[in-house]
């Protein structure tokens, strides 16, 4: 292989998620075998179901809000701004599930986790209202106008609920931070992806260039 396939090739390896905890270790190994003889089988059963019920349910409340027509503003669209708050709650909780073991700080308790929770829907609203009263409604790719001052709103709150002892230990650990930075990176390149993704779709739907195209989504 040439240098410039060898570096791209670790590029991508190195920025797929399953590499960011390090690789396999014995103790690893011996853990998850200790883990396998004392967990019952209705807890694994909730490990592995919890994460996709908590989607599952953040999905159907959105959809169960009935929406209003585009062209009556943002002031009117009040099921939109119930939705948004929805996702708010989503990323949050992206955050809260994974801070704990990409950077190894405590986990927050339930209070602090339902005070963040809350304060990111609002947040997501209260941004997402100011970006519509200053450009236009319904707003052009909203989840990816409204992330970058979200995630400055979101990162604040954290440093809020975390206090200052937790946060200056999280940002000593620098290796495990930049991990977890490639995750949010990731995300945000999900985010952009997708758009550009769908319009390419529908650009050679009924083509023959349709299947290249679809084969091109696991990437």
């Amino acid at each position: 292989a040439t240098p410039l396939m060898t570096k791209w090739f670790h590029a991508w390896h190195a920025s797929q998620p399953s590499r960011f905890g390090g690789k396999y270790s014995i103790e690893r190994m011996l853990a998850l075998e200790d883990y396998n003889r004392k967990a019952s089988v209705p807890r694994v059963v909730l490990v592995l179901i919890r994460l996709p019920l908590v989607v599952f349910f953040i999905v159907i409340c959105q959809e169960a809000v009935p929406l209003q027509r585009p062209n009556e503003g943002w002031k009117a669209n009040y099921g939109f701004w119930v939705r948004a708050g929805c996702a708010g709650v989503a990323a949050s909780y992206a955050v809260t599930s994974q801070i704990g073991l990409w950077l190894n700080v405590r986990p927050l308790s339930v209070k602090q986790s339902v005070a963040y929770h809350v304060y990111s829907g609002s947040a997501f609203v209260v941004v997402g209202v100011a970006v519509a009263a200053v450009s236009v409604f319904p707003v052009p790719f909203f989840m990816l106008a409204v992330s970058p001052p979200s995630a400055l709103v979101l990162g604040v709150g954290l440093r809020v609920v975390l206090g200052t002892e937790e946060w200056e230990r999280m940002f000593s650990l620098r290796r495990n931070l930049r991990q977890f930075s490639k995750i949010i990176v990731l995300s945000g390149v999900m985010y952009a992806g997708y758009p550009v993704y769908q319009l390419l779709f529908t650009k050679v739907n009924h083509t023959p260039y349709e299947l290249p195209v679809l084969l091109v989504l696991p990437i």
